[in-house]
């Protein structure tokens, strides 16, 4: 398969900057001298925005990525066949990302779906590492590091702050 440079030159700026992103965002929490102690409104707003941001492409590119998979497209299959894969793999797998996808949209699942698709992306990168050119694994890395800061803002406003979270760690 051959390699697209313009895809490859658009693709990786966008993983570094997705990781950069998620790395400080997480950093500016971590560093705050107590729990209590909130970031200003703006940096709030900014990070509330790029969590809605973030979640609404993630549903959307895994809806739309379960579907080819749900579907047997040949192309699909014959890549699945490639890795080494059997089709009932790449069923579940469709079916475990348009699932996910449409259960990121739900506040009280979210980390369930991110988490799930997670390890999911987690078995994609590793599948592009050794069957691909390692310009494919792009897409899975910055699927990944997205996912790593909704499963965090995830449990962050919806676990961690929730009263039933909190009585239940007394």
């Amino acid at each position: 398969m051959p390699v697209d440079i313009t895809a490859l030159f658009v693709a990786l700026p966008v993983v570094g900057l997705t990781v950069l992103a998620v790395y400080f965002l997480c950093r500016e929490w971590a560093d705050s001298p107590s729990s209590e102690t909130a970031p200003s409104d703006d940096t709030s707003s900014l990070r509330k925005n790029l969590f809605t941001a973030s979640t609404w492409l993630l549903a959307l590119v895994y809806i739309v990525m379960g579907l080819p998979k749900l579907g047997a497209l040949s192309d699909i299959t014959h890549q699945f066949q490639n890795w080494g894969y059997s089709p009932t793999f790449m069923y579940l797998i469709g079916a475990l990302e348009f699932v996910s996808g449409i259960v990121l949209l739900v506040p009280r699942l979210r980390l369930y779906a991110s988490v799930v698709l997670s390890v999911i992306m987690t078995g994609a990168v590793y599948t592009h590492l050794a069957f691909d050119p390692a310009a494919y694994i792009a897409m899975p890395i910055t699927c990944l590091a997205m996912l790593i800061f909704v499963s965090y803002e995830s449990y962050r406003r919806e676990w961690r702050d929730s009263k039933d979270f909190q009585e239940a760690a007394r």
